[in-house]
C-alpha cells in the first residue's frame, strides 16, 4: 500500500487544522475529511471508508473511545486508530484497546511520520495474511496454486506438505515437502493462523512450533512420544508434546 486514506476526528477546529497541515506534508497520507463530533465522524467514515483515524479522546457528549467501540461493533474491519490527544492519562487504555499509536498534542511531525510508517507496515502485514488465506483456502480444496518462495513462486498442493515448523533462529515458518525441499514464509505468518486454515482431518499441531500432515505419520511411540513421518525415501523423526499426544489419541480414538 502506497497511500493511506485518513480522517481526523477532533472537536477542536484549531487542533484539527494544525494536524491537517502536518499530515499534508506526508505523501503517503490521503486526508479525506475531518469531523468534530461522534455523529459527524460516523457519517464521514461510512462515506470515505478510511484506513486510519487520527482520533482525539476528550470530546463533548461521546469521546474517542465511544467512537472506537462503535467501530468495533458495527464495521467488518475497524480502521487503524492513532490517538492524538492532549493528555497522557489514557495511554494504557488506548494501547489495551488496540490503538496503533498514541501522540500528544501538539503532534510532533517526526512522531506523525513514525505513526504513519507503523500503519503502512500493518497494512502490508494484513495484505500478506489475506494472500495466505487465499492460498490456504485453495490448498485445502486440493487445488494447485502458486506460493511465494525465496526465488519466485512455486505451485503446490496440501497433500505434498509433510509438516510446517517455526524455526526458532530465523523466527520464520518453513513448509517442508521432503529432503532439501521446503518453502520459507514471510516472518509475520504464524502457525496459529495456518492451523485455522488447514483441513483438520489431515493436519495436527503436535507441539508449539510444529504442525504435521497426519497422512505421512507412519509410527507413534507412546512412551517417548516420537513420531516418524515418511514420504517416499524421506523420513524424519519429530517429538509430540505430552498434551498433544493426549489430544491426538482422543481425536483418532486410540
Amino acid at each position: 500500500m502506497n497511500t493511506i486514506k485518513a480522517i481526523i476526528v477532533d472537536d477542536s477546529a484549531s487542533a484539527a487544522k494544525d494536524l491537517t497541515k502536518k499530515l499534508q506534508k506526508i505523501s503517503s497520507i490521503e486526508l479525506k475529511a475531518t469531523a468534530q463530533s461522534f455523529e459527524e465522524a460516523i457519517k464521514q467514515i461510512k462515506k470515505n471508508i478510511p484506513d486510519v483515524l487520527f482520533l482525539d479522546i476528550e470530546m463533548p457528549e461521546k469521546n474517542g473511545f465511544d467512537l472506537l467501540y462503535w467501530l468495533k461493533n458495527n464495521l467488518e474491519k475497524t480502521p487503524y486508530i492513532i490517538f492524538v490527544t492532549g493528555h497522557d492519562k489514557f495511554v494504557l487504555k488506548a494501547l489495551k484497546e488496540g490503538a496503533l499509536d498514541y501522540i500528544l498534542k501538539p503532534a510532533d511531525e517526526i512522531e506523525l511520520h513514525n505513526a504513519v510508517d507503523k500503519a503502512l507496515a500493518a497494512f502490508e502485514k494484513d495484505e500478506q495474511l489475506q494472500k495466505l488465506d487465499y492460498i490456504l483456502n485453495y490448498i485445502s480444496g486440493g487445488k494447485q496454486l502458486f506460493l511465494p518462495s525465496n526465488t519466485g513462486y512455486r505451485s503446490v498442493n496440501a497433500a505434498d506438505i509433510v509438516y510446517f515448523w517455526r524455526n526458532a533462529q530465523t523466527k520464520r515458518i518453513e513448509i517442508v515437502f521432503g529432503e532439501n525441499d521446503k518453502l520459507i514464509l514471510p516472518i509475520n505468518y504464524t502457525l496459529a493462523h495456518l492451523l485455522e486454515q488447514l483441513p483438520p482431518s489431515d493436519f495436527f499441531q503436535i507441539k508449539r512450533e510444529l504442525i504435521i500432515n497426519t497422512r505421512y505419520l507412519k509410527e507413534l511411540a507412546i512412551y517417548n512420544k516420537d513420531c516418524i513421518l515418511k514420504k517416499g525415501n524421506f523420513e524424519v523423526r519429530v517429538q509430540m508434546s505430552r498434551r498433544s499426544l493426549k489430544e491426538f489419541r482422543e481425536k483418532m480414538g486410540l
